[in-house]
């Protein structure tokens, strides 16, 4: 599957189920966030709604939308960006992660803590499994920094930031 924002596969088959594969990401460059609450990558969206992950929404959301048809299946996710922090202040706080059916609460997160290098670095990745579950899930991308100083996260490419989703359906 490609990779960008308000990635989907709705299609299900309960007796020949294969590995299905989404990847997700912002095709901005990078952004700048340095607040400590948790919110979704480049504020996209800026308010979560099942319906704003919806392909045909016409919203641009960061994440994906996942489709189960029998309580069966793991899904596999994993999270990687990269971040430039700030090179001004020590002590420099970022976190990355991914949301389920959420924008404002990790369900599996990373923390990088730099002490102003000001060199664009690699988050360790963040790893989720979804338990088996019946219908569709939104896995969102996620950052949050401390307050007092400026974090840069990169975008722009599947190489420089990706989430990815993994099942068999």
């Amino acid at each position: 599957m490609s990779w960008g924002q308000n990635r989907k596969y709705g299609v299900w088959n309960a007796y020949n189920r294969v590995p299905i594969t989404l990847q997700a990401g912002d095709s901005t460059a990078s952004w700048t966030y340095n607040v400590a609450t948790i919110r979704a990558s480049n504020n996209t969206p800026s308010s979560y709604s099942g319906a704003s992950f919806n392909v045909g929404s016409g919203t641009s959301c960061n994440g994906l939308t996942v489709l189960c048809g029998l309580a069966q299946e793991t899904i596999s996710a994993n999270f990687l960006q990269q971040f430039n922090p700030n090179a001004s202040s020590g002590n420099n706080l970022a976190q990355i992660g991914i949301g389920l059916n959420s924008t404002r609460a990790f369900s599996a997160a990373s923390k990088m803590n730099n002490n102003g290098s000001n060199l664009v670095v690699d988050f360790p990745p963040a790893l989720y499994i979804l338990a088996p579950s019946l219908g569709l899930n939104v896995l969102a991308e996620l950052e949050s920094s401390n307050a007092t100083n400026a974090n840069v996260y990169q975008g722009g490419s599947s190489q420089i930031m990706n989430l990815q989703a993994t099942w068999r359906g």
